[in-house]
């Protein structure tokens, strides 16, 4: 069964979608995870304690799990991190697959085509970069961001996406306020885009 496994800040309005936490619900550390890929998603926050991209530091089992999981045909989905997260977050999953780089995912590629067609050049803020929608500019929410976005990505050898790092961006906040009429629509919609499209590339390839 196809499967992604999610890192970020909600899993509100995506049923079916589990959380991969410290809490008990689904971790790395489980062997379900090896035979049974399913589809999955983490929340954390920095200083919480939980798992976070930036703040990412997986057992030698999780490690293990990880890359057996993601070679079965998960699909890993990172996300709510920014400016000096990266280097954490490079690190950790470098251990998961020390012999594959991460490169940027290209416009063209099937995740960012597969139903809709993605526009690499928006960014997904996340409610604190906006100020908790308090921060306008000519009547506009203006965000305030920590560098550019960027989407990065590990292919297995058949060059399937496996891992994809949305970074300096926060789609689970888009999605968390999508119902929130202070929160941008254009980056709410955006942000489910991504979530339609990765989901329709996991379960087809």
């Amino acid at each position: 069964m196809p499967s992604v496994v999610s890192t970020g800040s909600t899993t509100e309005g995506w049923r079916g979608l589990d959380r991969l936490d410290h809490r008990g619900r689904r971790g790395l550390d489980k062997p379900d995870h090896r035979p049974n890929p399913r589809t999955l998603a983490q929340r954390s926050r920095r200083g919480s304690g939980r798992t976070q991209p930036g703040y990412w530091n997986p057992t030698a089992k999780e490690v293990e799990n990880l890359r057996e999981y993601l070679l079965r045909g998960g699909f890993l989905m990172l996300d709510d991190f920014h400016g000096g997260d990266w280097d954490q977050f490079e690190y950790s999953i470098r251990r998961v697959f020390p012999d594959r780089e991460l490169v940027d995912i290209p416009r063209e590629d099937a995740a960012m085509q597969i139903f809709f067609s993605i526009d690499q050049r928006t960014q997904i803020p996340g409610d604190r970069h906006l100020g908790r929608f308090g921060r306008f500019s000519n009547g506009e929410v203006e965000a305030r961001m920590e560098g550019p976005p960027e989407w990065r990505g590990i292919y297995d050898d058949r060059g399937r996406l496996m891992v994809v790092a949305n970074y300096n961006m926060d789609i689970g906040d888009a999605w968390e306020h999508a119902d929130d009429p202070g929160y941008p629509l254009p980056m709410t919609a955006f942000a489910y885009q991504l979530g339609v499209n990765y989901v329709i590339y996991v379960l087809s390839h």
